[in-house]
């Protein structure tokens, strides 16, 4: 399905992110896991590239932007392309918040939920599909790829269908949370939803990863989408 929820002003953005996390990232992921750290020169070049302290005015070198869309917009760029580590949100989630306006306590609580459906739960349930599809077309059984099973030919759609539904669902309550119209009960749902079909999804991508013998570089990879995902549903489960 089309989603036409976004203009051209976003899609650039879109095209920006991706060259980040493409360019800056991806190449010097085993490097940050080997040094515990993500290098200042990565956040400096998100800073380039436009991915930071967009809702800032103008005044104070933002683009006064605030568009929820940009956060969902970075965070799926960021599954897409296998990137970990470097953690955007923490600067435009946290601290830009509280430089441009102190919220109330619920107007804060329903972003946060948002936040979380956006930066790692549906994202991350993407990239968990993209696992189990790749491990189904390339691992035999019986003589035959396992995809090709009856299981799997029924699992396979399963997810892509709660996927689907999950992305429509985020998509229409990022409208409302930027029209002003989100309650934090509708908040708290969508985060629940999207959580949940990621950790279905990421508990098959464990089961996959146990049976097979993988290459460092990727073993680096699934683990560190792994861990977030484990630390996505602990704070789901803590709410």
């Amino acid at each position: 399905m089309r989603r036409n929820i976004v203009g051209e002003f976003h899609d650039d953005f879109r095209a920006a992110a991706r060259a980040f996390f493409e360019c800056e990232c991806v190449p010097n992921t085993a490097k940050w896991e080997r040094d515990g750290k993500v290098s200042r020169e990565a956040w400096e070049a998100a800073s380039e590239h436009g991915l930071l302290d967009w809702a800032l005015p103008e005044a104070h070198d933002g683009l006064g932007v605030d568009d929820f869309w940009f956060k969902q917009i970075v965070a799926e760029a960021m599954f897409a392309t296998g990137a970990i580590g470097i953690r955007l949100g923490v600067h435009n989630d946290i601290l830009v918040l509280y430089l441009c306006d102190l919220t109330t306590d619920e107007s804060h609580l329903s972003k946060e939920h948002v936040e979380i459906a956006c930066a790692a739960a549906s994202p991350s349930a993407h990239r968990g599909r993209g696992f189990i599809k790749s491990y189904a077309l390339e691992r035999t059984a019986f003589g035959q790829p396992i995809g090709t099973h009856q299981v799997s030919r029924h699992f396979l759609p399963e997810m892509q269908t709660k996927l689907v539904a999950a992305q429509i669902y985020l998509d229409q309550y990022v409208l409302a949370l930027n029209a002003g119209e989100l309650t934090a009960e509708d908040a708290a749902a969508l985060k629940w939803c999207t959580s949940e079909v990621q950790w279905q999804i990421w508990t098959a991508v464990c089961r996959c990863m146990a049976d097979i013998d993988i290459s460092t570089n990727t073993r680096s990879r699934s683990c560190g989408a792994m861990r977030d995902c484990s630390e996505s549903t602990v704070e789901r489960q803590r709410s």
